[in-house]
């Protein structure tokens, strides 16, 4: 199934709007009652300037109440494909002074442009005639130039979704193994951040669905790391909120190796526990494994030299020593994992990580 980037964006700007307003006005943000927000979407639509060319952006009129009770119009216009538009600040403009000429309201304008053209990045629209001058400027945001590292330390989910489109413009479109790569650790972001389920949910459908593989296959691969990583944090809560027939597929296989694992140990000791402590042993060691395999096979791309070390380990929920042995090609085997999960569940799992 292939969402277009539009769609996504729009539902990405309903479901997070406040966090939007937070992200790209800090300070004025306080100033607005959330409660009361309404999406003129007809309203915009009859305003809509008519140029030529494909329509790849997505245009949102906002209407707001500040805490005082005032209104404030919010006109939001991203590009959401990589090409240019000559007249873009036109369009900003045209927007603006139709708005203004039909309900009396100056808009506060605010560009995102998402495409992959460094020179392209229109801030103003101006005009002048003899002694005359019109000098119309707007917000904008360029995700090309921004601070991939500063967007990870934001805890805005707004943020998070910046990363997805900052990486779908400097992956190359092959490059699957980073796409992975990408995906898996801002998973584990969106997890650890403490958002809602339904936040959390919609947030991993925007990556899976944005950030697309060349490969279809290697969603399967990403769904399992996300079953993955759901188990380890609140069992399937999240997943089946994304991809209800997948994640029940996954349990099933999971359960049945595990349940192998537990009838051949009960077998071997002659105890009855031995079925349960199976279950549990070869499920952890398998997810163990699973995320170590991943790891040498991302390694090997050369993509993921961009990633420190602290980020593998915290993405693979794997010890630091062992990512560092991992790069240098010494892979730990199964006794060691064993071990690893052996003196963990002796000591509470003290170390952070949860298997």
């Amino acid at each position: 199934m292939s969402i277009k980037k539009d769609t996504l964006w729009k539902g990405l700007i309903e479901d997070f709007f406040p966090q939007l307003v937070a992200f790209f006005y800090p300070a004025e943000a306080g100033l607005i009652d959330f409660d009361r927000v309404e999406f003129l979407d007809s309203e915009l639509q009859q305003l809509a300037p008519g140029f030529k060319g494909k329509r790849r952006h997505v245009d949102k009129l906002v209407k707001v109440w500040r805490r005082d009770g005032s209104e404030a119009w919010i006109l939001l216009h991203l590009e959401v494909q990589g090409y240019r538009h000559e007249e873009f600040a036109l369009r900003m403009f045209t927007y603006a002074y139709r708005i203004f000429d039909r309900y009396g309201k100056l808009v506060e304008a605010l560009a995102i442009f998402t495409d992959k053209e460094q020179a392209f990045h229109p801030q103003a629209f101006q005009l002048s005639a003899f002694k005359t001058q019109l000098d119309f400027r707007f917000q904008t945001y360029k995700v090309l130039d921004q601070n991939r590292a500063d967007l990870l330390a934001s805890g805005n989910p707004i943020a998070l979704a910046l990363v997805v489109v900052w990486d779908e413009i400097h992956l190359k479109k092959k490059d699957d193994l980073g796409k992975l790569a990408s995906k898996i650790q801002l998973s584990q972001l969106m997890l650890q951040q403490g958002h809602s389920h339904v936040q959390i949910s919609r947030l991993i459908g925007f990556l899976k669905y944005y950030l697309r593989f060349s490969n279809p296959k290697m969603n399967a691969t990403f769904e399992q790391s996300i079953i993955q990583l759901t188990q380890t944090k609140e069992p399937m809560g999240i997943l089946e909120r994304i991809e209800e027939e997948l994640k029940e597929q996954a349990y099933k296989k999971g359960f049945r190796s595990g349940r192998k694992d537990g009838l051949e140990k009960g077998k071997e000791e002659g105890k009855e526990e031995g079925l349960n402590e199976g279950l549990s042993k070869g499920k952890q060691e398998g997810e163990v494994l699973g995320r170590i395999k991943m790891l040498v096979s991302l390694l090997l791309s050369s993509m993921i030299t961009i990633t420190s070390n602290e980020d593998l380990a915290t993405t693979f929920q794997l010890p630091l020593d062992w990512v560092e042995r991992i790069r240098r090609g010494d892979v730990p085997g199964i006794e060691e994992v064993r071990e690893l999960l052996s003196s963990q569940n002796g000591n509470g799992n003290g170390n952070g990580y949860s298997y």
